[in-house]
């Protein structure tokens, strides 16, 4: 006599786990918002571009555009690297003439 089909395997759990199979996610590209803090000091002017972008990079990650969401994270890093630059350029540019004119004006000749 064979045993009914119907009778549940006690080997079965009640509840079985539906949920997808656990796989290691990839972490998206950063957003490099410090960059263009860093850009809102050196810089201003590059601010506004590198916050657009910066700001584009998980709604890009999010819908699953990963060229586009990592084009925007390097894009935000390096306007705040120009804005750095820019900044370093004209503080030692400016530096540099202050120092020129008071050593000029204390050796009396005129710096114009």
């Amino acid at each position: 006599m064979n045993p009914p089909t119907n009778v549940p395997d006690p080997s079965m759990s009640m509840h079985q786990d539906l949920s997808p199979p656990t796989t290691p996610s990839r972490v998206g590209p950063p957003s490099n918002i410090g960059w263009a803090v860093t850009a809102l000091i050196f810089f201003w002017p590059l601010a506004f571009s590198a916050f657009s972008h910066s700001s584009k990079v998980l709604p890009h990650w999010i819908v699953g555009d990963v060229a586009a969401a990592e084009r925007s994270s390097e894009r935000a890093r390096i306007l705040g690297q120009l804005a750095l630059l820019f900044g370093a350029v004209v503080a030692v540019s400016v530096l540099w003439f202050v120092a020129t004119t008071s050593v000029m004006t204390s050796a009396g000749t005129k710096a114009w």
